[in-house]
């Protein structure tokens, strides 16, 4: 008899204690466990000859799967950096805390014998069929595709001709060299021989593949991946942030490599996410493209990775287990020792820095791909244009709109907020109407009034609920108002909109993605889902309605936030024959920002930014960690906070802490929440872990740690 430690997939502290009775446990051993009344997969993490429970211990039977030694490493590293609990990131990997059904076996009809002196004409179509096609059946599948009867089969199975058998379904991959239209540009070529020779050497690398937009990093890399697959050096994992971006990066995979690589995001069925997982485990899925979540997926050989649009804050995972994508897939390729590509036009400045201070190989692509070039970027000063009440399109925007559309090219307007209008606001008594559980304003969409933090939804009022007046008004700007207000301007044009409201699934977004492909939409109106990775060749205007909108945000990344995304957003304007134009409506167009932005001087920004962040010991010279403090009693949560800063250990002055104060969105959920901000310029893990468990809280606190916060709200 064995005893296993066994992590499971729940909120506990620590592993838990199990009699193994079937043989040699394995560590990394997948098992079926009993936690109170439910049952999980846990994971074996240390095998005992003792045990020091004093009860009767339950039992761990084995599942047949079994973890990397690597991908098991990596999700306890990941849990003690982000200071986690044990199970947290198995979570993260199993489906609802249990290995998913494979679904790659199915009953498939099978010859059995071919003696029989009477056939049919029918029977002997069947028997022909399965002894020239290898590919597995149903016996509903069968009868449909040879257009036979389904007595026909029944009658073969009674008379011995052919049975049902359990097969698996393996997916052909062929793997080949195929013949490439793209002739790589020396800026190209010369990256990808970086890249090639990090993969050849077996080291850990992380490259940083900076190119500007429209270079062509997305034909590099499929470049490295060739080489990968040709030589057959292990599975490939392609990050991206958005699952907005994976049809147009699918259909171009499937152009290049002749296969579909596998899925994995959020908005997969479950089907599909069960067989890319059991794909993984196994190794036959060579290529996966997923969001962040796909990090977590039981790879047998993982040796590559690829982060594309590294910089973006989709990477971070904000609720319940926090963690950031891009900064573990960097760990991933460490614990592998294998090479990792960062790649983006506007890299987040903690990786410019790392590569500024060789921490990354940088590889630079400086021009864009042929004879497309950047887009020219013009400043319109709102202060000196003259619009209608509650009209968002300067007058010069609208003028250069015109011109496009006369030219027969695209263009796209740029607003990064949905729904109609951000506020509804009484005229005679100044009410707001607020979420009743959050403390934010609820948003206009249509006849709705919807809150982006909790979901509450209700009709939209038909008075003041303060004051019983019709006066309410619609204040600000959403989507739908722009959408409403370019449909009066431009009657006869063709608009699309792209936001989370009317774009749910990848199907929706390939279809509109092929809408513009085709010219069906002359001015598309979006949200950040169409802000980078997009490729239209007939997309020669961009206009943004408020690029001052990130910078009223008081995160300490506002303006690098605001940078990249503007940057990002200009980049879909003129990416082949045709040039672009990008115009900015600023109300302070005098902002430093936008004299970088004028001329796309990234590095500029960037040098300023880092004095600024240098000057206030912020990352990246510094590591910080959030503390919210969350209780439905605010009282709770304020002593809570007051005590966690009373009892830190004062002797470490490497550690500043910050607070507490209320968080910048007080409550959210009727939950009050405050805030501590904790800055050092050592690894403050163990000190910052020690600290929390060893402060007693009410019942009815519950606190959250986010290491390296991307936001503040």
């Amino acid at each position: 008899m064995k005893f296993v430690k066994v992590i499971v997939p729940l909120f506990l502290p620590k592993a838990l204690d199990y009699q193994y009775n079937d043989g040699q446990p394995q560590i990394g051993e997948f098992v079926q466990v009993n936690v109170g009344k439910a049952f999980v997969n846990g994971v074996v993490a240390e095998i005992k000859d003792t045990t020091d429970y004093s009860g009767k211990l339950k039992v761990a039977r084995p599942t047949g799967f079994y973890l990397s030694p690597e991908t098991l490493k990596f999700f306890d590293w990941v849990n003690r950096y982000n200071i986690a609990f044990p199970g947290e990131s198995l979570r993260a990997c199993l489906v609802a805390n249990k290995i998913p059904e494979d679904k790659s076996y199915k009953n498939a009809i099978v010859l059995k014998r071919l003696d029989a002196d009477k056939v049919t004409k029918q029977r002997q179509k069947v028997l022909d069929f399965l002894m020239h096609n290898k590919e597995p059946h149903t016996r509903a599948e069968l009868a449909n595709r040879l257009e036979v009867s389904s007595s026909v089969i029944k009658t073969m199975i009674e008379k011995g001709f052919v049975k049902e058998k359990e097969v698996k379904i393996v997916d052909e991959l062929v793997i080949e060299q195929r013949a490439d239209d793209v002739t790589l540009t020396d800026q190209q070529i010369k990256a990808l021989g970086t890249i090639c020779g990090s993969i050849d050497s077996n080291t850990f690398q992380p490259i940083l593949l900076d190119g500007v937009t429209g270079s062509g990093k997305t034909e590099v890399f499929f470049k490295a991946m060739d080489k990968i697959l040709q030589e057959d050096k292990g599975q490939i994992l392609v990050l991206v942030p958005e699952i907005s971006l994976t049809p147009q990066l699918l259909k171009r995979f499937e152009a290049h490599f002749g296969f579909k690589p596998y899925g994995y995001h959020s908005n997969m069925t479950a089907t599909a996410k069960s067989k890319t997982w059991h794909k993984v485990l196994s190794g036959e899925a060579k290529v996966v493209i997923g969001a962040r979540s796909a990090l977590f997926l039981p790879f047998k050989n993982l040796n590559f990775i690829v982060v594309d649009e590294e910089h973006d804050n989709s990477f971070k995972q904000e609720d319940n287990f926090k963690y950031n994508g891009r900064d573990m897939a960097i760990v991933r390729a460490k614990l592998g020792n294998f090479t990792i590509v960062l790649a983006s036009a506007t890299p987040s400045l903690q990786t410019w820095y790392n590569a500024q201070t060789q921490r990354f190989k940088q590889v630079e692509m400086k021009n864009r791909y042929g004879s497309a070039t950047l887009p020219d970027v013009v400043m319109i000063d709102m202060k000196e244009q003259s619009t209608e009440s509650d009209k968002y399109i300067s007058p010069a925007l609208r003028e250069k709109l015109s011109e496009n559309l006369d030219k027969n090219n695209q263009s796209l307007i740029f607003l990064n907020r949905r729904g109609n209008a951000p506020l509804l606001i009484c005229r005679t008594c100044g009410h707001r109407h607020t979420c009743p559980s959050c403390d934010v304003y609820m948003v206009v969409h249509g006849n709705k009034m919807v809150c982006h933090h909790c979901g509450f939804k209700e009709p939209y009022p038909e008075t003041c609920p303060s004051c019983d007046n019709d006066t309410l008004f619609a204040f600000g700007v959403g989507t739908r108002k722009i959408f409403q207000e370019l449909q009066e301007y431009f009657p006869n044009a063709k608009i699309g909109l792209a936001d989370t409201d009317n774009i749910k699934t990848n199907n929706q977004m390939a279809e509109l993605i092929t809408q513009v492909e085709n010219h069906e939409i002359d001015i598309l109106i979006g949200t950040q889902m169409i802000a980078k990775g997009l490729n239209f060749k007939d997309l020669t205007l961009v206009g943004i309605v408020d690029a001052d909108m990130g910078l009223n945000n008081s995160d300490l990344r506002a303006g690098e936030q605001t940078f990249q995304l503007i940057s990002q957003v200009a980049g879909r304007a003129g990416r082949y024959d045709k040039k672009g134009t990008v115009y900015l409506q600023s109300y302070m167009p005098e902002h430093e920002i936008f004299s970088h932005l004028k001329t796309l001087d990234r590095d500029g920004y960037f040098n300023l930014e880092l004095k600024s962040r240098k000057f206030g010991n912020l990352p990246p010279f510094s590591k910080l960690a959030a503390i919210l403090i969350k209780s439905k009693n605010q009282q709770s949560a304020q002593r809570a906070a007051m005590n966690l800063v009373q009892a830190f250990p004062a002797h470490n002055e490497s550690i500043q802490v910050l607070g507490p104060a209320p968080a910048t969105i007080f409550k959210v959920r009727d939950v009050y929440r405050f805030r501590i901000l904790v800055k050092s310029n050592i690894n403050l893990h163990k000190e910052l872990k020690h600290w929390i468990a060893s402060t007693p809280v009410s019942n009815d606190v519950r606190i959250d740690i986010d290491i390296d916060p991307q936001t503040l709200y």
